[in-house]
């Protein structure tokens, strides 16, 4: 298997299994078996309510996320945040009837963040206290992009994840993700020893988040800092676990998830990273990467379907490349086209190689203009006239005028080291929000408090340190 396929597996298999998970997004393994039996294919979700009802096939955002990054990463050789900011809101534009523009299925993490984007922010400054999956879901380009270089991967999966999120449990995840698609496709090995595979990641995660500290200390959000490790705590409560079935594991890693957030995790594949991460890999593992065992088996199971069915096909699909994943499956991948032909580039480092791939933000706009109609003639909601509606151009704050908001942050920073403000003033400083979202809300929870409103600019953030490559 070459290179190449094993990038094209990665990316198609995150798309199948993100696209097999979508409709049961936050159902749980009870619902799921009382609606289909047991998912083998791609469904329709009952427009139960209407906004739920999703298109058979058809991918989420966090499939529309990585193939943002992918082209991030063919276009300029890292992850540029602010060209990946660009691009989050290159997919925000549509008719007014479409919030998110073309964006489907963003949980409330996210939103906030394009909000804030919208109104100005630098790519640094809208990022959330949350250890939620978002920034774990798309890291897979890291890896297939920059491959067996550690350094390399973590400056850029460490970028890449700071646009949406400031908790090093979220980051941490996103070291994992990047690290093991890149691992699988670049060495491309025969077989997998689970045991020593999961002590090789377990190593790499808990070095990346001393590296986190050191290299982005006034990117982390300043209530996440006892939570540094929790990751690579998560991830060692798998040893010697591996080869037992699901029932006995399952419940164990949201036992020791519940431990880390210091509340209840109910379902072990919730959208919390050192949760439902942990549980994809140990999917990937339990089944040494056979591709439709594994992604029936943990899409069945619940909970945040799309993500970790979207984390398991991409390693499963760097591991066994673009001929383990059944046919079935990708010959009815809605985005089959415009998925690989970003896997393409990617393997060939060639931004000339997206030319004539086909645009993703208008590809992508028409697909949700589509479902939406389908969804509307479905629950007999009146159509929606959008044919009038025209693209803008995306103004992003200059170089110039975000080093003015940095030196400006810097002084206020001063003014509240100088004032002694007691540790409960601290923790409504903006560098955390004031608030912990510790869950993306993909799957239909919101135990946190919501973002704030449209109406209001997001407070500024610090100055990015010197180590994170930005411009």
């Amino acid at each position: 298997m070459s290179r190449a396929d094993a990038i094209s597996g990665c990316m198609a298999g995150l798309a199948v299994g993100d696209a097999l998970g979508y409709p049961v997004e936050g159902w749980t393994e009870e619902a799921i078996r009382e609606r289909y039996g047991r998912i083998r294919d791609y469904v329709e979700a009952p427009p139960d309510p209407p906004e739920r009802w999703r298109q058979a096939g058809l991918h989420s955002d966090d499939t529309q996320q990585t193939l943002i990054l992918a082209e991030v990463l063919v276009e300029t050789g890292r992850a540029d945040p602010d060209r990946i900011c660009h691009k989050y809101l290159e997919l925000a534009e549509g008719p007014e009837h479409l919030v998110l523009g073309a964006h489907r299925g963003a949980g409330r993490n996210f939103r906030y963040t394009v909000q804030s984007l919208r109104e100005g922010a630098g790519w640094n400054r809208g990022s959330r206290h949350s250890a939620g999956v978002g920034a774990s879901m798309r890291a897979a380009p890291v890896g297939l992009a920059l491959g067996i270089d550690d350094a390399a991967v973590r400056t850029s999966t460490a970028l890449q994840a700071l646009t949406t999120h400031n908790d090093p449990r979220a980051v941490a995840a996103a070291f994992l993700v990047a690290h093991v698609v890149g691992r699988l496709a670049w060495t491309r090995p025969s077989s997998i020893e689970p045991e020593s595979f999961l002590r090789d990641e377990i190593h790499f995660v808990r070095r990346s988040e001393g590296w986190l500290l050191e290299a982005h200390p006034r990117h982390l959000a300043r209530e996440s800092r006892p939570t540094l490790n929790h990751m690579s705590t998560a991830l060692s409560g798998l040893v010697g676990s591996l080869e037992l079935p699901p029932e006995q594991v399952l419940p164990g890693i949201a036992e020791r998830a519940s431990e880390l957030a210091g509340y209840t995790i109910e379902h072990p594949c919730r959208g919390f990273a050192p949760a439902g991460v942990v549980s994809a890999l140990y999917f990937f593992l339990h089944y040494r990467g056979e591709f439709e065992a594994a992604l029936e088996d943990a899409v069945n199971r619940g909970g945040d379907t799309d993500t970790v069915g979207a984390i398991l096909g991409a390693f499963c699909g760097a591991f066994g490349g673009i001929g383990a994943i059944p046919s079935r499956w990708l010959d009815s991948l809605r985005g089959h086209d415009l998925v690989l032909s970003r896997a393409r580039a990617l393997a060939a480092g060639d931004p000339s190689a997206l030319d004539e791939a086909p645009d993703l933000a208008d590809t992508e706009l028409a697909w949700t203009l589509e479902e939406d109609r389908l969804r509307r003639e479905k629950t007999g909601q009146p159509p929606v006239d959008s044919s009038g509606w025209e693209r803008r151009e995306i103004v992003r704050p200059t170089a110039e005028r975000r080093r003015e908001e940095d030196e400006e942050d810097d002084e206020e920073d001063d003014e509240e080291d100088r004032a002694g403000r007691s540790s409960g003033s601290r923790s409504r400083s903006r560098r955390s929000r004031g608030r912990e979202d510790t869950e993306e809300d993909e799957d239909g929870v919101s135990r946190e408090r919501r973002p704030r409103s449209r109406s209001r600019r997001p407070r500024r953030r610090r100055r990015r340190s010197s180590s994170d490559g930005g411009e």
